[in-house]
């Protein structure tokens, strides 16, 4: 992984003016199924914990569901698009620099593996099993090779730029989970949002295991 090229690629999603495009939602129906997804995890008294959150598109649609929201993300110029809200605790941290010594009830990881390293993603499992409490969810998403790892490295046509980003081979991204989890795989998307033979959106279910 490259990482100084996606940095690179970030840096100029800032510039998107639409907070949702900047971060990848597009007006596809995809949000809509996400907060779907998560909704089923939620209730009036949970924290909740976004990494990688961007323009707090996803966030913004729980938060009238939980009794906190903490959102992590790595440029400000992103933060500063987020509406004020006195649930929301926003907080300027790559995510693979970021802990906290507080547990949350639900913490979400979607859309971010694809640009972290094997061991950057391997470390973060870590600490998030600490800071997960002890009967909470971590709810982790993102497009994964079918068969195997995939590496995009190419012009995108679509975005207009050179796009950099890693999939990684769907079992073997459960089986890292499964060092610090109990975990359950979904498939949340209808067939037309899995757009390449080789790749597939799937969302994986992490519960801490039991002693």
């Amino acid at each position: 992984m490259d990482l100084g090229r996606i940095q690179t690629f970030w840096q100029a999603r800032t510039a998107v003016s639409d907070p949702r495009i900047a971060t990848n939602y597009r007006n596809d129906g995809r949000l809509q199924l996400d907060v779907g997804f998560i909704s089923q995890y939620l209730t009036p008294t949970s924290r909740v914990l976004d990494l990688g959150a961007g323009t707090c598109t996803l966030t913004q649609e729980i938060l009238p569901l939980v009794a906190e929201a903490v959102a992590v993300e790595k440029f400000e110029e992103f933060l500063k698009r987020v509406p004020t809200h006195s649930r929301l605790k926003l907080i300027c941290s790559d995510v693979s620099e970021f802990e906290s010594p507080e547990k949350f009830d639900v913490i979400l990881l979607f859309g971010v593996v694809n640009y972290l390293t094997l061991e950057d993603e391997q470390t973060l499992y870590e600490k998030c099993a600490r800071m997960l409490s002890s009967d909470g969810y971590f709810i982790v998403k993102n497009q994964c090779g079918i068969g195997e790892e995939v590496v995009v490295d190419k012009f995108s046509e679509e975005l207009n730029c050179d796009y950099h980003a890693r999939y990684p081979a769907v079992d073997e991204q459960e089986s890292r989970l499964n060092q610090h989890f109990s975990v359950a795989r979904y498939d949340i998307y209808p067939p037309q949002y899995n757009r390449w033979s080789n790749t597939h959106f799937y969302a994986f279910e992490c519960r801490k295991q039991a002693c």
